[in-house]
Parts: structure tokens; sequence; C-alpha cells
């Protein structure tokens, strides 16, 4: 991931730590194809690195105080991006592990493979969506449903990256604790079929 930058890093960065959101893009311009390179050589999944790479500049925005501090901006973007490349895998197998055991004990599965919840867990799942805060719910079903990213989602409701990860974070707490209540050992088979074990 060496780049030698054309622009003068530290005064990017150092306006980026200031919250500028014209060179936080520049910024993400710069470094976000040898992010995505690096990702996809390891996962080789387009959908996974795109997630990991939206991740990976999310981080380093909520981190932006903190970037006048940090001496090479490429290894220590390099370090974030490992990690998360790391953490996906992690997900991934989890996800992997769990859908092979659901698929051993008969559960119906897709088109795609994926195992099929019933009616009753879907309703529930929806019951407890409407139980959201407006916001909260508007912020969940964007990402879910539509599978819009943080910027995209804050672009279109006008809040900031920030308020997007707060709000869907907390609405992912609040389906986690209360599938968990009412299924038990069932809810991470749940919990990964909906897509809700992570940010």
């Amino acid at each position: 991931m060496d780049l030698t930058p054309p622009y003068n890093e530290p005064l990017l960065l150092q306006q980026v730590a200031e919250g500028n959101s014209l060179a936080f893009r520049q910024l993400f311009d710069q470094y976000q194809r040898r992010v995505y390179s690096y990702s996809f050589k390891i996962t080789n999944s387009h959908e996974v690195t795109e997630d990991i790479v939206q991740d990976v500049f999310l981080e380093i925005w909520n981190i932006r105080h903190r970037l006048h501090e940090i001496e090479n901006f490429n290894a220590y973007l390099h370090r974030i991006a490992h990690s998360k490349v790391y953490r996906s895998l992690q997900r991934v197998a989890r996800e992997e592990l769990v859908l092979q055991h659901l698929k051993q004990q008969g559960t119906p599965v897709d088109e795609a493979g994926k195992p099929l919840l019933s009616k009753e867990i879907t309703h529930f799942i929806q019951s407890l969506v409407e139980q959201l805060t407006p916001r909260q719910r508007e912020v969940f079903l964007l990402s879910r449903e539509e599978g819009l990213k943080y910027e995209e989602i804050a672009q279109r409701m006008g809040i900031g990256f920030e308020t997007v990860k707060s709000h869907l974070a907390n609405a992912l707490k609040f389906l986690r604790s209360e599938i968990g209540k009412q299924y038990g050992s069932q809810a991470i088979a749940i919990l990964i079929i909906w897509e809700l074990t992570a940010l």
C-alpha cells in the first residue's frame, strides 16, 4: 500500500482533523483505491471489500482529531485496513459455521442456500423494528433493506456520520437484546440471518 502523495499530506490531515469534509473527501479519493485493492486480494469479495473500505474511512473520520499526531499515515491506514480485513474474515467464518449447522438440522433454505426463518420470527423482528425511534428505524431500514452505506444514509437524511452510526448501533443493541430474550440459544442464528451481528 505504498503511496507517494502528490499533495501536502500534513496539511490535508490537519484540515481533516479540523473537520473539513472536503479535505476528507480528498483523502478518501487518494487512498480508497489502495485500501480496496489490498482488501480484495484477501477477501476476494467485492461486497465484503466495499464494507471494509467504508469501515476503514469511517474510523479515520471518527479519530480525525488525532490525525495530526500520526507520523506515517500510510502505515497507520494499512494497520486499520489489516484489522478490518481480519475481523471481517472472522465474522464470515463464524457465519458459515452457523449456517452449515442450520442446514444440517434440516432448516429450509432459499435459492441462494440461505436458511429461511419462520413467519413467526419474521413478524416478531418486524414488530421490534416498529418499536425503534423514528430516526433509528429510518437508519436501520436504509442500511439493511436498501443497502446504503453510512455516507449515503447521512446524505439522504441530512445528518452526520457519527449520528448515523449512533442510531444504527442503538437500533441493533435493542434488536439483539429483545431477540435474545425471546429465542435464547436460537438468537445467534437469527441475528446472523438478519444481518444484525455487526454495524
